[in-house]
């Protein structure tokens, strides 16, 4: 958007004034509202002749990798219980650091077999604190 623009802008003028350094961009500035397969990065130099030069390069992404979560499933209780006793089960979702993804919604959805046959007098609860 404009004002990601906006803020990157700013944040290499004040950071990086001349090319005498590599320049670093917090993740934060590149918040992008679409999913490109990749983002084009161009550096335009102006020398005290007038003379001026581009230069670009291109970064790709790679979603499927970055947003694939990791779950892991446990219960509270480790030891036998009985038929006529519930089991709680919980959950953890871990995304990977790459991507920004951190605030992307999760749902989550049990469902009970026996063998390969749907369960549905099981009752399916979600709770996202």
């Amino acid at each position: 958007t404009a004002q990601n623009l906006t803020a990157l802008v700013a944040y290499l003028n004040t950071n990086y004034q001349d090319v005498s350094y590599y320049a670093t961009v917090p993740n934060q500035l590149l918040v992008i509202s679409r999913r490109p397969t990749s983002i084009t990065f161009s550096l335009a130099l102006v020398n005290f002749f007038g003379e001026s030069s581009v230069s670009s390069a291109t970064v790709s992404f790679d979603y499927a990798s970055a947003s694939t979560p990791s779950v892991s499933i446990y219960r509270l209780q480790n030891d036998a219980f009985y038929r006529w006793q519930p089991l709680n089960l919980f959950s953890t979702v871990r995304f990977s650091s790459c991507g920004n993804i951190s605030n992307v919604p999760v749902t989550y959805r049990w469902s009970t077999f026996r063998g390969t046959t749907l369960q549905t007098q099981f009752v399916s609860t979600s709770i996202d604190p």
